[in-house]
């Protein structure tokens, strides 16, 4: 009887220390690469193995904190550069480079929390960060009620807007 509550009280120890790293967070997730997708029977996954290696990830964060650092109201961008084709069940986009853009506002803490949220999200593609800049962040989803409208700006380091699909839309 004794054994069983120390593992209970040991498993629960374990679970209390782990639970600061698993924050409920709360916002906003755009992800943006490089190859186009087409469905006609005759080109269906074409450029898979020749483009699709670059992306560029972004998370707002509306509310929640990450192993204690509260980052309401912040951003994190990922610039990544994979092995191969990202998504392509065949190949391991591994190793892959990234630079992480972490907004201006955040503190050094939550700049550390940022990256490492990001890390969290990304099963190891985030794993090899070749540098970390500093920038001034906008990033705003469904704008004007248009609901799959996204920009996003990075300072000088990136910028992304999309729209929705449209009828017009075809090869």
């Amino acid at each position: 009887m004794n054994a069983k509550r120390t593992l209970f009280a040991l498993a629960l120890a374990m679970f209390s220390l782990a639970a600061p790293a698993m924050a409920q967070i709360r916002g906003d997730y755009i992800e943006v690469r490089t190859a186009d997708v087409y469905t006609g029977p005759c080109f269906a996954n074409g450029e898979v193995g020749l483009t699709g290696h670059d992306a560029v990830l972004a998370w707002r964060i509306e509310k929640g904190a990450w192993s204690g650092v509260a980052l309401d109201g912040l951003s994190v961008v990922a610039v990544v550069r994979a092995s191969s084709t990202l998504g392509d069940p065949y190949s391991n986009p591994l190793p892959a480079k990234a630079v992480i853009i972490v907004e201006t506002q955040a503190s050094q803490a939550q700049r550390a929390a940022l990256i490492q949220f990001a890390q969290a999200q990304t099963a190891g593609l985030l794993k090899d960060i070749v540098a970390v800049e500093v920038s001034p962040i906008r990033f705003a989803v469904d704008v004007g009620g248009q609901h799959g409208y996204a920009t996003l700006e990075a300072g000088n380091l990136a910028r992304i807007t999309t729209r929705t699909i449209t009828m017009g839309d075809a090869i």
